[in-house]
């Protein structure tokens, strides 16, 4: 089951950057144009497509062409735009979703396709007067995450030291064989960076779906990883003690549905890796809406400092934990 697009239409393909001609029928019927970029698109043709003809790889600026054609052909009254395993660029979406803001800006609907949804998928949506998903198709606005690594302690228990010199505090080229952490400077850069390319994310979504960034928070919560069917978010409170290195948590009894045992280690920089263990309970709001009793298990991620600490689930969708020393 999908939601269909609410027009009486022939559908036209557009390959490559020439429209083709008119599809025969009635021609009392809107004509909806229809624009499939499978793939990766190029930047530029093939270096020897002079010789052997363009094939079937479509440059950006062939889709582009399309999609700019579409908006000043009076013909056409919309466009479906279908996403057949795009690989696009953050890029290459701003530069489409530039050309489909043209297209509604003539007075035409534009409508989104794709099988599958991740980040990009859902920025060029959001450009889109609507975004079509078939029931039970995968869903994932993840955000953002990075994992660096830093070798300094394994090459000393190897006997090797790194001797680098590194010029200016917030290069970090030497970094991730001479030390056992970021530093300082570098934390900040990169940082910086993340923050910035995050922030490049959630533009178009915000302002495509004129929603607060308080509301995309709230959508994430539960478009972490999931499918076409909301599962709703939830809040479970519960006691966790701490010995030494050692934490336990447990929500209700183990073997209840829904139940949940935390366990883990804190180490001395207060960076914390654990688990939970336990049963799912409601459907609605469980991932893909699994049945109450199916068994969870997922890692957390944590960080303690002085009474206080946090925690993130890292992977099939997003919970966040808050720990709070009384």
């Amino acid at each position: 089951m999908h939601t269909r697009v609410p027009a009486v239409f022939s559908l036209a393909l557009l390959a490559g950057s020439a429209l083709p001609a008119w599809a025969d029928g009635d021609s009392t019927k809107a004509r909806v144009a229809m624009i499939e970029i499978e793939g990766a698109p190029t930047e530029r043709p093939n270096e020897l497509a002079w010789l052997f003809g363009p094939g079937k790889e479509h440059t950006l600026h062939d889709y582009l062409t399309a999609i700019d054609r579409v908006a000043d052909d009076d013909n056409y009254a919309g466009l479906v735009l279908r996403l057949k395993d795009a690989e696009l660029g953050a890029s290459q979406v701003e530069e489409l979703g530039a050309a489909i803001t043209e297209v509604r800006r003539a007075d035409k609907k534009v409508h989104l396709f794709a099988d599958a949804y991740g980040t990009t998928e859902l920025m060029l949506g959001s450009y889109a007067d609507e975004v079509i998903a078939q029931d039970g198709a995968p869903v994932s606005l993840p955000g953002m995450y990075m994992e660096e690594m830093f070798l300094a302690d394994t090459l000393a228990w190897a006997g090797i030291h790194a001797d680098m010199v590194q010029v200016g505090d917030y290069k970090g080229a030497s970094e991730q064989m001479a030390r056992n952490g970021p530093s300082k400077e570098w934390d900040q850069n990169i940082n910086a960076l993340l923050d910035s390319m995050y922030a490049n994310v959630r533009s178009p979504l915000m302002a495509g779906r004129k929603i607060s960034g308080e509301q995309l928070d709230k959508a994430m919560t539960t478009a972490w990883m999931t499918d076409a069917k909301e599962a709703k978010g939830y809040t479970f409170h519960y006691p966790a003690t701490v010995k030494g290195a050692e934490i336990h948590g447990q929500f209700r009894k183990v073997g209840e549905a829904p139940s949940m045992t935390l366990t883990g280690t804190i180490g001395a920089d207060g960076n914390a890796a654990m688990n939970v263990k336990g049963l799912a309970g409601n459907p609605k709001y469980n991932l893909n809406n699994v049945n109450a009793g199916s068994p969870v298990n997922f890692d957390v991620v944590g960080k303690f400092e002085g009474r206080k600490g946090t925690g993130n689930r890292t992977s099939g969708r997003p919970c966040r934990f808050t720990f709070t020393k009384k």
